[in-house]
């Protein structure tokens, strides 16, 4: 009884659209992620291990350095401080939430995504997009760098899995 008896195969087809849009987002988002963890532990595992085997404690403060740049990214896509049930009461959902919100509320309904959630799809994709590309420059410039000088040092360098890319 509740199903309009005025939905088209294009309204669901709209649908299905956006939702496989919305859910390459998340996928993104959650690559992102991933990939910043696992840079952030590499280059302050490779640094203490370098300082330790007695090349140095520059990689300490670039290893830091980059690190908080990669926090702020991280940020960004996904809230951190959440730990317990109480904490998104305190804490406001950041773009990765926002984007899987986007995903329910177009799953939740029997029609064709309306004009808003389709503006608010464009304007979480611009959203994600600069974190994906100030992502991107972290890896072509701060890890390049870092990985440079463990080379020049005959040190092994941080392993990137996928570079992060921005889709439009």
């Amino acid at each position: 009884p509740r199903v309009a008896d005025d939905v088209t195969v294009a309204d669901l087809q709209a649908q299905r659209d956006m939702m496989a849009r919305v859910s390459q987002m998340l996928e993104q988002s959650h690559d992102a992620v991933r990939d910043i963890r696992s840079i952030r532990t590499q280059m302050h595992d490779i640094a203490d291990e370098a300082e330790e085997a007695g090349y140095g404690d520059e990689f300490q403060g670039m290893a830091e350095e980059t690190g908080e740049k990669l926090t702020a990214v991280e940020e960004e896509l996904f809230q951190t401080k959440n730990e317990s049930g109480q904490d998104p009461l305190n804490f406001p959902p950041m773009l990765d939430n926002q984007i899987a919100s986007l995903y329910g509320y177009i799953l939740s309904t029997y029609d064709r995504p309306n004009e808003g959630a389709g503006e608010r799809l464009d304007d979480l994709q611009s959203m994600l997009t600069v974190q994906l590309e100030t992502l991107r420059d972290i890896v072509d410039t701060d890890v390049a760098e870092f990985n440079r000088l463990l080379r020049e040092r005959g040190v092994p360098g941080v392993i990137v899995r996928t570079p992060p890319r921005a889709t439009s």
